[in-house]
């Protein structure tokens, strides 16, 4: 298995077939993972959200052999502090570490413009 994470370029965006699959991924993740707390059909984002976080350049993305496997939206609140959201990691592929690699992505580059932990 080999794992890739990355930072998607702004151009992203308009690939459709992408933004499809991304927001089709971050839908059925948060379904599953909040069955039974929210109201069935409640949707975490929409084309428009996600073409947005795209670009802006805020997706990371994690694939398993070239396959998309998840993705976390970063944004920055201030000049010293990172934050993420919609952590999602397709169903086939949990348990595989992707969700970690993201969130390590997440912290390098947030160290890299100086955050750090509070």
């Amino acid at each position: 298995m080999a794992l890739a994470v990355g930072r998607l370029p702004p151009q992203a965006a308009e690939d459709a077939g992408l933004l499809g699959r991304l927001v089709g991924l971050i839908n059925d993740a948060y379904a599953i993972a909040e069955e039974g707390l929210w109201l069935t059909g409640v949707e975490r984002t929409d084309l428009g959200q996600t073409y947005a976080a795209l670009a802006a350049g805020r997706v990371l993305v994690g694939r398993v052999d070239g396959v998309l496997a998840g993705a976390v939206q970063t944004r920055d609140v201030e000049k010293s502090r990172v934050s993420f959201g919609t952590l999602a990691v397709d169903a086939a592929f949990s348990g595989r570490g992707v969700g970690s690699a993201l969130v390590r992505l997440v912290e390098m580059d947030a160290a890299e413009v100086g955050a750090r932990y509070t």
